[in-house]
């Protein structure tokens, strides 16, 4: 089975006070569903556009995507969107039919909640949510995670922590990931690709060296892929 999208004249425009305001325009890109590809850009650049496009939430205005045969993909947002009055065992199995309680547990003992299955959203903290977010995702097998900035509103020692966490789920799990971020750092620790979206297209990528432990972002070549990817920002 083929593991790439294959994305062509993509163009998708929203209507905002009867104006059409184009995002993506006419996008070309391959990407690797079993990779991990960093969407990185200005605001407004299309990445979350292009994910949720990706994910089915959005149809395009002209342009095709070709996903892999039966490719399971789920999606996670920047907010945990938890149920508030359901326990994080409850909201993991949410909209799932005929789910296992054993299921739900492994998912959060993957994500490592364990001992909080009970636990309503308000006695969660911000990473503890967006980790039941995640084990969420994970109990529909996906193949392939859409995350829409998921730690951004996290502390910067909580960030990290997720960070490893992903990376080994990620390893545990087999699946690819495809993350958006404005954090430059973040998408030197984790990518195996870095794409740079600018005026809805896709303007340079980077490869990054394969994933062997936890990356050293303040040597070579991280530090020259940074230079690059920051005056790009600039320029573009």
């Amino acid at each position: 089975m083929s593991e790439a999208i294959l994305i062509s004249h993509l163009c998708k425009s929203f209507c905002i006070e009867g104006r059409s305001i184009p995002v993506l325009r006419d996008l070309d890109l391959t990407l690797d569903a079993r990779g991990f590809t960093v969407l990185v850009g200005r605001s407004g650049c299309g990445k979350t556009t292009l994910l949720r496009l990706l994910s089915g939430l959005l149809q395009p205005d002209s342009g095709q995507i070709l996903l892999p045969a039966d490719l399971r993909m789920g999606i996670m947002f920047q907010e945990a969107r938890l149920m508030p009055w359901l326990t994080a065992e409850r909201n993991v199995t949410l909209g799932i039919r005929r789910p296992t309680p054993e299921k739900a547990r492994q998912m959060l003992q993957l994500v490592g909640l364990s001992g909080f299955e009970r636990a309503y959203p308000a006695q969660l903290s911000g990473g503890m949510q967006q980790r039941a977010a995640l084990a969420r995702t994970l109990m529909r097998d996906a193949q392939l995670i859409l995350m829409d900035e998921p730690f951004a509103a996290l502390d910067s020692f909580t960030r990290e922590t997720m960070q490893k966490e992903l990376l080994r789920i990620r390893r545990e799990k087999d699946c690819g990931v495809i993350l958006v971020t404005h954090n430059i750092d973040e998408a030197l620790i984790l990518g195996d690709r870095i794409v740079l979206l600018s005026d809805g297209r896709a303007a340079r990528s980077y490869e990054l060296p394969a994933q062997t432990g936890c990356r050293d972002i303040l040597t070579e070549p991280f530090l020259s892929i940074k230079k690059s990817v920051m005056e790009a920002l600039k320029s573009l």
